[in-house]
């Protein structure tokens, strides 16, 4: 299950809006891009067709654009995207007058925006829970699951598994940028459960989709009621359940279809004339006259080679060179080291300086510590293969750039802590993968193929093919010899 994946946070879209009020056209394709399904599926709900539905999607994001010059900070962007779309239904379809007057559109409205908001959320998650739920609640095979387990080869009860465990991460994602639920979901919710509640949420899941049954079903019901060995029912889990309740019909009741391909282009378009209205507002200043051009001559040769000593010290301090590590503990194993790619193979010993293309071997568990100039931590922990690839940083160490490559074995690494103003980047290579790493992390390459990777602290980029995973401490993800990635 793969999927192309921002490659960071989205923006706020007060972040986004600024950025259009100076003028930047990069931030309305941005705001288009984000709510041009939610203006296509407001007049595709009230019946309207995919042409007529195209239509007042560019017409709504034509009026939104028009306003953002004037939007203040915390303008409710979703609510602007729907009342635009809505107002602009009854001229294109005039048979839905009725459906469409402010009143009787308003529960509908607030339910386009909630399934967008739930939409938008599941695509932020990690590759393989988006593609999963994506496929699970909005593709063509969303009523048919037994057929998207064989698409990617999982049994029900792994691809049950998986959901649950994804459908967490979107509550808890949800959970932070504000409630979605009404405050009746939630009574108690803040309550910990009792100390012998241990209902795997997983059982909730089945139990909000109808899958659970049997003594399972009974005993979960018993325990949301307070019947039999409970004085009460549980509160904490009535909560959660109301919660996954309201996402799951939020999603199940999303009948968005795909959008046509070129209607995202021509939204886009609308930035050139949409973005640049606030540089109108400059006024040119008046030209100066010769009195001032001469001083402004002086002040020119004076301060210029400041500005370029300026400039020769930040590039002596900056400029990147070759930098070592050396093998500082040595524990036990067989342990071969070549110090370049043309050296011969040596026994390890502690105190050999490494360069830029040095290698550590091993053909029987052996333990052994790196550590290089900026402070990063190589640790093999087993039998394998390791290559120091790139050893560069600056002088004063702002600019780092390791890359190590790892074919086979096990073996821990830990990257230098951030500091202000630096740009730090620990690489490790592996076999159809590479990790971008700031912490530490345990990464292991089995002789049967696949990769098994821990991150400890801090937070890691893998990427494997044309997918990337966001990992943080905790977290731990398997990439099977076939391909298949299952984050824990």
């Amino acid at each position: 299950m793969r999927r192309t994946r921002p490659s960071h946070t989205p923006p706020s879209d007060d972040t986004l809006i600024r950025a259009h009020q100076r003028g930047d056209s990069a931030a309305w394709n941005a705001l288009a891009e984000r709510y041009l399904r939610l203006a296509y599926a407001t007049p595709h709900a009230l019946g309207c067709s995919a042409e007529r539905s195209s239509a007042i999607a560019r017409e709504a994001l034509g009026v939104v654009a028009g306003r953002l010059s004037g939007l203040e900070v915390d303008a409710d962007l979703p609510a602007l995207v729907v009342e635009a779309a809505r107002a602009a239904t009854p001229d294109s379809a005039p048979d839905l007058p009725t459906a469409a007057t402010p009143s009787a559109f308003a529960p509908l409205g607030a339910r386009l925006q909630a399934q967008h908001r739930v939409w938008q959320a599941v695509q932020q998650l990690p590759s393989e829970c988006a593609t999963l739920l994506s496929a699970l609640h909005y593709g063509p095979l969303a009523d048919a699951p037994d057929e998207v387990a064989r698409t990617y080869g999982l049994s029900r009860q792994d691809m049950a598994t998986h959901e649950a465990a994804c459908l967490r991460r979107l509550l808890d994602a949800l959970q932070s940028t504000g409630p979605l639920w009404t405050p009746t979901d939630t009574t108690r919710a803040d309550e910990p459960a009792p100390a012998d509640c241990q209902v795997p949420f997983a059982d909730l899941v089945a139990y909000a989709s109808g899958e659970l049954h049997g003594p399972g079903l009974e005993s979960l019901a018993a325990h949301l009621a307070g019947t039999g060995d409970q004085s009460e029912p549980c509160q904490s889990c009535r909560a959660n359940l109301a919660k996954l309740e309201r996402v799951l019909g939020l999603m199940h009741t999303d009948q968005t279809p795909e959008l046509p391909t070129e209607l995202l282009d021509s939204v886009q378009a609308m930035a050139e004339e949409a973005a640049a209205q606030p540089l109108g507002r400059i006024t040119a200043l008046p030209e100066a006259d010769e009195g001032r051009g001469r001083t402004r001559v002086r002040v020119l040769s004076i301060a210029l080679p400041i500005v370029c000593l300026l400039a020769l010290a930040a590039g002596y301090a900056y400029w990147p060179r070759r930098q070592t590590g050396r093998l500082v503990e040595y524990e036990r194993g067989d342990l071969n080291v070549k110090l370049g790619p043309g050296a011969p193979w040596l026994t390890g010993q502690v105190g050999q300086v490494l360069a830029e293309g040095a290698s550590l071997e091993s053909e029987t568990p052996a333990t052994a510590l790196v550590r290089f100039w900026d402070g990063s931590l190589l640790r093999v922990q087993s039998e394998g293969s390791w290559r120091l690839e790139r050893l560069r940083g600056s002088r004063n160490d702002r600019l780092v750039r390791l890359t190590l490559r790892q074919s086979s074995g096990s073996a821990s690494y830990a990257s230098t802590p951030p500091r202000n103003l630096a740009s730090l980047r620990m690489r490790i290579e592996l076999p159809k993968a590479y990790l971008d790493l700031a912490g530490t992390a345990t990464v292991t390459v089995p002789a049967e193929g696949g990769l098994h990777v821990q991150i400890h602290q801090g937070s890691a980029r893998l990427r494997s093919g044309a997918a990337f995973v966001d990992l943080v401490a905790g977290q731990e993800i398997y990439i099977q010899p076939d391909g298949t990635l299952l984050l824990l």
